[in-house]
């Protein structure tokens, strides 16, 4: 699909930018090769058994202060806010985030990204609409995309 391609070319970009910029050969071998052809889920079943290498921080603020143009996508439950266990979902009618409202420094930095002429920030989440409208919502120029 043209999200599985995307996703790939996003990935291929982190590596290239993590390679290049550390100078690091990895044991992990050529990512090119391990996306060839497949979907995202199946590139991740795949690489289950795989340690994935972390993103340096030095590459990933190099590769954020290089670009004149930023996509940030981020996921609301268990990143904005805290994530509730699957089990809890049983026990009543709305699944998804605990919903406490997430933490102060959360919303500040949202803020700060989105501010950021540079920034197209978007949250997506699984939970209904209107959890994630209250808790997020109120940031100027945040993107949102729940599913419920």
């Amino acid at each position: 699909s043209g999200s599985d391609k995307w996703i790939q070319n996003v990935l291929r970009d982190l590596f290239d930018q993590t390679k290049s910029l550390d100078e690091e050969e990895t044991e992990s071998g050529d990512i090119r090769s391990s996306l060839e052809g497949k979907t995202v889920g199946a590139f991740l079943a795949a690489e289950q058994e795989e340690q994935f290498t972390r993103l340096k921080s030095k590459s990933v603020i190099s590769a954020y202060k290089s670009t004149s143009k930023r996509v940030i996508v981020l996921d609301f439950n268990g990143t904005i806010v805290m994530k509730q266990a699957v089990d809890s979902f049983l026990k009543r009618d709305n699944a998804g985030s605990t919903m406490d409202a997430p933490p102060v420094d959360v919303i500040n930095s949202l803020r700060v990204l989105c501010s950021d002429p540079k920034n197209t920030v978007f949250v997506v989440s699984g939970d209904n609409k209107e959890n994630v409208e209250q808790a997020i919502g109120h940031i100027p120029g945040l993107g949102l995309a729940a599913s419920n």
